[in-house]
């Protein structure tokens, strides 16, 4: 007679009874949930309170020994009871999951060949469960349609394979597809950026000059300031919305949206938080096309007293080097300490006059 834990690895009901069959089944659970690849011996002894004596705990630490499912450390030494233990384990990987690699090879022989499971060899069983029913109908798909021979925009295709035009980019969907192997490229995904949101100067845009000037604000507060008399003034051709990082992709409809020449002259201005996040996407911009800083609107920000809140945000050193050589000595100064005491300065703190005002007077060219 046979007890079949969860993992279906069978061991002698008697065996188990005598040592008693929940401190397996508790040690063995914990085995499969844990993370890293060695473990204590006083980890797996807090698991039980007293009423679980050290002879039960340590035959079914034993057992697990015999299995392969717990290796000694031995180079950190043995405690002195009886039976003896040692004060580390490695966690035999292998023979813990002996099953589900059975499982996933079995596997291997039944999906769409496109479909591979070597993630899942490293993240586990549990994982793999939470995936199966995706992983299922990815295969129902490529078995009915084989690999993508178009390329069409990701919602189209995520609603094509799982009936839901959200999956990829809300739920998962990407990141499921890349685990299997499965990359844009493969499954002929296409980028499909948010588009602009823009105002345009029709005076401007009509005359068919050769420059122009345009303006990125990450917010919409500083948008609808300078929107507000936007037509009123000559300065910027267009004024963009970045919707903070949304700018990043979808600049690259700019040409397309607003029907303006890739071969006139054009530069492109950014105004964005003084904080990691508004230093990161002007920086990530700049890596595309040459994007320069609207410093008087930064100037400015600067003359402000800073507010604490941003301290969670990840520095990013190289874009914060490249940010600092377009101000004088005392600015870069000043945005560095207020950044290391987790502080940051949104473009909220300049009102809607004066950010008019910049916009209307600043002399803008291209620096």
């Amino acid at each position: 007679m046979h007890l079949e834990n969860r993992n279906n690895l069978r061991i002698n009901f008697r065996v188990v009874s005598k040592l008693n069959a929940q401190v397996w089944q508790r040690l063995y659970q914990f085995l499969q949930e844990y993370k890293k690849k060695t473990v204590d011996l006083s980890t797996l002894q807090n698991l039980f309170d007293a009423s679980v004596e050290y002879p039960a705990f340590a035959h079914t630490v034993e057992k697990l020994e015999a299995a392969g499912l717990l290796i000694p450390v031995k180079t950190r030494g043995y405690n002195h009871k009886t039976p003896a233990l040692a004060y580390r384990y490695h966690i035999g990987q292998t023979a813990l999951h002996q099953d589900f690699y059975r499982e996933l090879q079995r596997l291997r022989l039944r999906l769409h060949p496109a479909i591979k499971l070597d993630f899942y060899y490293k993240s586990g069983p549990k994982g793999w469960q939470q995936d199966l029913p995706w992983v299922e109908k990815v295969d129902v798909y490529l078995k009915e349609y084989g690999l993508p021979g178009d390329l069409v925009p990701a919602p189209e295709r995520s609603y094509q394979i799982m009936g839901d035009e959200k999956w990829y980019d809300e739920s998962g969907g990407k990141e499921l597809l890349e685990r299997l192997g499965l990359g844009d490229k493969l499954l002929g995904i296409c980028p499909a950026p948010e588009p602009l949101v823009w105002a345009l100067q029709p005076d401007l845009w009509r005359t068919g000059r050769q420059q122009h000037l345009h303006l990125i604000v990450e917010n919409k507060t500083a948008f609808h300031a300078l929107f507000g008399d936007f037509h009123q003034q000559q300065n910027f051709t267009t004024l963009i919305y970045g919707r903070g990082k949304a700018v990043i992709t979808g600049l690259a409809l700019f040409y397309q949206q607003t029907g303006l020449s890739p071969s006139q002259q054009h530069t492109f201005h950014y105004f964005g938080d003084l904080d990691y996040e508004g230093i990161g996407i002007w920086y990530s911009l700049q890596q595309r096309m040459p994007v320069q800083l609207a410093r008087p609107f930064y100037q400015a920000l600067l003359s402000k007293a800073d507010q604490p809140g941003k301290d969670n945000q990840r520095a990013n050193d190289e874009a914060l080097a490249q940010f600092l050589p377009h101000f004088s000595l005392p600015e870069q100064e000043r945005l560095q300490q207020m950044l290391l005491r987790g502080c940051y300065l949104p473009q909220e703190a300049l009102s809607t006059e004066e950010i008019k005002t910049i916009g209307r007077n600043y002399p803008w060219i291209s620096d």
